[in-house]
C-alpha cells in the first residue's frame, strides 16, 4: 500500500476506492478475506486502475501493480505471478 500511495499520491489513494475494500482501519478484515479469490481479484483490479503513463497504457505499470496487489495480501516481494493465475481463474 506504501508503494502504491507513494507512487500515485498519498492524496489520491487515500481518495481512491481501494480504500473501501480494504477497510485498512480493521487489521482482523484482511485475515477473514485472505483466502478469497473474488476479494483478491476486486483489490487487485482497484490496484491495477494505475496503470497509465502519460494517459496510455504500460504494461511494466500493470506488473508493477500486480506486484503490488501481492505485497499487500502476502508480503511476497518475489515477482512469481501468483495473483496473475487468481486473475486467469
Amino acid at each position: 500500500m506504501v508503494s502504491l500511495g507513494f507512487n500515485v499520491s498519498r492524496h489520491e489513494l487515500v481518495n481512491s476506492e481501494i480504500f473501501d475494500y480494504a477497510e485498512v482501519t480493521d487489521p482482523s478484515y484482511f485475515k477473514n478475506k485472505h483466502d478469497s479469490s473474488a476479494y483478491e481479484k476486486a483489490i487487485t483490479n482497484k490496484f491495477r486502475e494505475y496503470n497509465n503513463a502519460n494517459k496510455k497504457y504500460s504494461l511494466g505499470l500493470d506488473k508493477r501493480r500486480i506486484d503490488e496487489a501481492e505485497m499487500f495480501f502476502y508480503g511476497d516481494y518475489i515477482r512469481d505471478n501468483k495473483i496473475i493465475k487468481v486473475l486467469a481463474e
